[in-house]
């Protein structure tokens, strides 16, 4: 639910979202840097009063009750919208390895089931990585799927929950999906030993 309150600066009534409760924000109308409340005061009337100013020091920006933010309010630091990009960008990462691993799996299968008949773990190995050499855009494309883009959504949704943007919902399905497939992975490499050990 938005804060409301009065610049104290120049009395404007503004908002932020709950999320910047005792953050600092700037007025829209005299971009004068003060700190959110932690809800709206009891009370509130949303009608201008006058308030001494002071020196305009903007850090993120706050909403005028019923419009939007003034288009010349600067900021410093991170923006919000910049996490939001970066959790998105994540997800995207995770979907486009997810798509890479449909390609790879495609031309996997038929080297695997050549390998299959080899009864000895070790040379089934030796004979699957021999295959594999054969096939650099294979290579390249389970090392992009497997490894590089999943690090690198990783990264960049630790990074913006570490900044607290919002939605945070792109960075939480990101780190689960990451998550999700280094347990598939630990899965898959214990039944490959149970399975080579019988």
């Amino acid at each position: 639910m938005p804060i409301q309150f009065h610049c104290e600066g120049c009395g404007q009534p503004i908002e932020v979202d709950d999320d910047a409760a005792h953050q600092p924000v700037t007025c829209p109308y005299c971009r004068r840097t003060g700190t959110a409340p932690a809800a709206t005061p009891p009370g509130f009337d949303p009608r201008p009063r006058t308030a001494p100013a002071g020196p305009a020091r903007p850090v993120t920006s706050a909403t005028p009750i019923g419009g939007h933010p003034a288009s010349n309010v600067a900021t410093m630091g991170p923006s919000p919208m910049s996490g939001n990009r970066m959790a998105f960008l994540a997800l995207g990462l995770m979907a486009l390895a997810a798509l890479l691993m449909i390609p790879a799996t495609m031309m996997s299968a038929p080297i695997i089931k050549d390998v299959e008949t080899i009864q000895d773990p070790v040379e089934r190995s030796k004979a699957l990585n021999a295959e594999l050499i054969k096939h650099p855009a294979l290579i390249v494309m389970n090392m992009l799927s497997m490894c590089v883009l999943p690090l690198v959504a990783l990264v960049l949704a630790i990074v913006s929950l570490v900044r607290k943007s919002t939605p945070r919902w792109p960075a939480y399905t990101t780190l689960g999906l990451v998550g999700g497939g280094i347990l598939m992975m630990c899965l898959g490499t214990l039944a490959q030993v149970l399975g080579g050990g019988v």
